[in-house]
């Protein structure tokens, strides 16, 4: 094979000033990349796997797993029990690239689970499809049938998402 002196230039730019040249700018890509993740960058909380809330007669338990791609999630569910009223909801999504809040009104024998889901603009998370749970407890309630609705939000708005009577023991 006979080398033109067209390819015995491109092979002459690989000179050690050119070499320390492409080592400096990979070196400021990296440095950038790290600086980059400052403080107004949300990481994952993944050290706080469950997150458990507290929002007065509210305890939310939020924790994400690996999922399987194509998975339907059934809609959320309540339940009765002794002295509470306890809700359950499964969505795609992490706890890195969500925050999630919620927050419950009791009236008489109404209660009504907000549960707001918001996406971290900033987050830096993997791409691993992953399942976002939540376990809500209400109490303490008193004994009796209880209208229960779940309330879901994010950046469309607050939809009902479920109606549900249930028995507090």
């Amino acid at each position: 094979m006979a080398v033109t002196t067209e390819q015995t230039l491109r092979l002459g730019d690989l000179t050690p000033a050119r070499n320390t040249r492409l080592m400096r700018w990979i070196a400021v890509l990296v440095l950038g990349a790290t600086f980059g993740c400052s403080s107004d960058v949300a990481l994952a909380p993944q050290d706080q796997n469950p997150l458990v809330i507290v929002n007065g007669a509210l305890t939310l338990t939020v924790s994400d797993s690996p999922a399987m791609a194509g998975v339907l999630w059934i809609a959320p569910t309540a339940e009765g029990g002794a002295g509470r009223v306890t809700a359950r909801a499964i969505r795609y999504g992490s706890l890195c690239a969500t925050s999630m809040s919620g927050r419950v009104d009791v009236a008489g024998n109404v209660v009504s689970l907000h549960v707001a889901y918001t996406a971290r603009a900033a987050a830096l998370c993997s791409m691993e499809l992953r399942a976002l749970q939540y376990d809500a407890a209400v109490a303490p309630l008193a004994p009796g049938q209880y209208e229960v609705h779940i309330y879901h939000a994010d950046g469309a708005g607050e939809v009902e998402v479920r109606k549900q009577t249930v028995t507090v023991t």
